[in-house]
């Protein structure tokens, strides 16, 4: 892990606790070196300095607070899979996958974990939605109603993004990719999807922490949770297969300098994608791991 990346990961721990012991720290990393478990327990302590009184409290709070993580996890990875989806809509890369079998089958372990996330997150949801019902029919359900609004209207705003942007990629004059126009309109669509995404994830987790959750339903979400992790970690070795796949096969293809988003190399497109996907991954496990009792 570069030193950059390191940075970018203790930005996550809170203000006080970066300045009583951030320096120590990053020098400790720097001399011992970071791989993939010490940036989960680099997640995890982030997570015991934010929310350490919920993470040592019961059993029931560190799942609410560990469902709460998840969800920002697999907005992550449903991220990553859709750059990818839209990278493998490009014919250099439809073409490989139809002569080279090991692409194809880094293409389809990338879209099986998507699926599995998508059918554990909507599972979820419909284990925790009698709760819900619930909660919305009681004297203070008002404290419910409030941020599932909020989610509602950002998820809404969200799709109202994607809708604008697609309108834009139709109606747009030719020229230039890299035109200034065109990367003034991705920019403000990515900006906007990533406020509007945030929001929605925001107002979910207020929404899961203030239900009367019974404690099996809750432990089938968590466990519903666990199979979500388990897809993002098929959908990451998915990408490393397709990535490494294509660079054995078609080394002209992974070679691109326009292969990519927004006629991005290839390489730099499919890194990107590997590291929101390994961060979606160590942050869920980070999470989940906390429900184990103790």
């Amino acid at each position: 892990m570069t030193a950059a990346l390191t940075r970018l990961v203790l930005r996550l721990y809170p203000r006080w606790w970066r300045e009583r012991y951030g320096p120590e720290y990053e020098a400790l990393l720097a001399d011992h070196g970071v791989d993939t478990r010490t940036l989960a327990d680099m997640l995890s302590g982030a997570l015991d300095a934010r929310f350490g009184a919920a993470l040592a409290g019961s059993l029931e709070r560190r799942s609410r607070v560990a469902l709460a993580a998840s969800l920002w996890a697999f907005a992550a990875f449903a991220a990553a899979c859709a750059g990818f989806a839209k990278v493998g809509e490009y014919d250099d890369f439809t073409a490989a996958a139809s002569h080279h079998a090991a692409v194809a089958a880094g293409r389809d372990l990338v879209y099986a974990g998507a699926g599995v996330v998508a059918c554990a997150t909507c599972a979820g949801a419909l284990v925790l939605a009698p709760a819900l019902w619930r909660g919305l029919r009681r004297p203070r359900g008002a404290a419910i109603v409030a941020p599932l609004v909020v989610a509602a209207a950002a998820g809404a705003a969200l799709a109202l993004g994607a809708a604008a942007l697609s309108v834009y990629a139709h109606i747009a004059s030719a020229g230039a990719v890299h035109g200034a126009q065109n990367v003034v309109a991705i920019g403000v669509w990515a900006a906007w999807s990533a406020i509007c995404a945030a929001v929605a994830l925001a107002a979910s987790g207020r929404v899961l922490a203030r239900l009367e959750v019974g404690a099996a339903a809750l432990r089938r979400t968590v466990g519903l949770a666990w199979i979500g992790a388990g897809g993002v970690a098929v959908g990451l070795a998915g990408l490393v297969l397709w990535g490494v796949a294509l660079r054995t096969a078609a080394p002209a293809v992974f070679d691109l300098r326009q292969g990519g988003l927004l006629s991005t190399p290839t390489v730099d497109t499919w890194v990107a994608q590997l590291a929101a996907s390994g961060a979606a991954l160590a942050l869920a496990f980070a999470a989940l791991r906390r429900t184990a009792a103790s």
